[in-house]
């Protein structure tokens, strides 16, 4: 992944500030979108999807989510809703906006080994400081959980089962923009955010950031590099639970699956569970060609990599190797823009991989929106 489920609940609360964020930010009228689409991958299989979105309900400053994603190998859902009061321009800056979240979402996916569960709740002031320059503050509520644990499942994980709750201070700045966030032509970006668990079960502080640079060299030529990073660490004495880690593969390390490339406790036959890393890095550098058609196509070169976990966690494998390991995958990309959606597929060869990583060399995305 390219960020922790931290960083994109932080920098949601920042939708409407720039152009370069999605769905609410292009649809001030407001306005519902019901989405439906299928993937596939070599580890998940065959999975469909549905998805209903609603953009400033009834004139309320509310927006609602609700996704849903299932198949043979397991299922997860989401809902979402996030209630913005305009304040205009303020102490705090530019277009503020006072914003309250909720979500929730459940997993459960065969080859994850164990179902979560999330609740997390947010209160902050969102604002922009000037053109292609936002940020934002608040306070958050997260309780995790995690059960139903399989017979494969490393004894590292079974460790966490039951509920756990963080609450603390989170803040996110944004600088620049570009002009498409899943297919990028021309800016730039960086993101940065900064959370403090400062009590509950759970306390610990984390730092990440992520850029973007997009850029045309010719008119049907484009080339884009991605960057994120960051780090996560207990306080008070604690470890930092399975919950705050950070897990690396899928969309943004192609190649691998999702948090395939990272700390394992792994015995063939017995164990295979990603155990995720305090610390992550990824990057992505793509030369994607535009034509004049609905077809677009790109060659790519993926790398990173999740590592360190707190002390020396022995599994059923023995002692977990979590030390840094560069992962990297090249391949190429194929975008369909269909009159009902993106198709996306995805065909890389790990280039840099450890025998134990979880390897996806081929996926496929739909989305259709209605």
């Amino acid at each position: 992944m390219i960020r922790t489920a931290r960083q994109t609940l932080a920098l949601a609360a920042l939708a409407g500030l720039s152009s370069a964020l999605p769905l609410a930010a292009q649809s001030p009228s407001g306005g519902a979108m019901l989405s439906a689409g299928a993937a596939w991958s070599s580890t998940r299989g065959a999975i469909g999807s549905i998805g209903l979105r609603g953009e400033d309900i009834l004139k309320s400053g509310l927006d609602a989510e609700i996704d849903y994603r299932g198949g043979a190998r397991g299922e997860e859902g989401r809902l979402r809703l996030r209630w913005r009061h305009d304040l205009g321009d303020t102490a705090f800056g530019r277009s503020t906006r006072g914003v309250i979240t909720a979500q929730h979402s459940r997993s459960d996916w065969e080859n994850d080994g164990y179902d979560t569960a999330r609740t997390r709740l947010g209160f902050g002031i969102s604002a922009e400081l000037r053109p292609g320059a936002g940020y934002h503050f608040g306070l958050f509520w997260q309780e995790n959980s995690l059960s139903n644990l399989r017979s494969a499942t490393s004894p590292v994980v079974a460790a966490e089962t039951g509920h756990s709750d963080a609450a603390g201070l989170e803040a996110a700045l944004r600088l620049g923009r570009v002009d498409h966030a899943t297919l990028p032509g021309v800016g730039h970006q960086l993101d940065l955010t900064v959370t403090a668990a400062l009590t509950g079960e759970r306390r610990f502080r984390a730092f990440e950031a992520s850029a973007l640079l997009a850029r045309r060299l010719h008119p049907d030529w484009a080339l884009s590099f991605r960057v994120s990073g960051g780090t996560t660490e207990g306080r008070a004495g604690q470890a930092v639970s399975l919950h705050d880690r950070a897990f690396v593969g899928g969309r943004s390390l192609r190649g691998f699956a999702a948090g395939g490339a990272g700390p394992r406790d792994y015995l063939a036959g017995v164990t295979d569970t990603a155990l995720g890393g305090r610390n992550y890095l990824q990057s992505s550098l793509e030369l994607r060609r535009d034509t004049r058609g609905p077809l677009s196509v790109g060659v790519f070169l993926d790398a990173g990599s999740a590592w360190g976990l707190d002390g020396r966690p022995s599994g059923a494998g023995g002692l977990i190797d979590d030390g840094f390991s560069l992962r990297s995958a090249a391949g190429v990309a194929l975008y369909w823009k269909s009159p009902l959606g993106v198709i996306n597929v995805n065909l890389a060869r790990p280039l840099a991989a450890r025998p134990s990583d979880s390897l996806s060399r081929v996926s496929l995305n739909l989305l259709s929106a209605f």
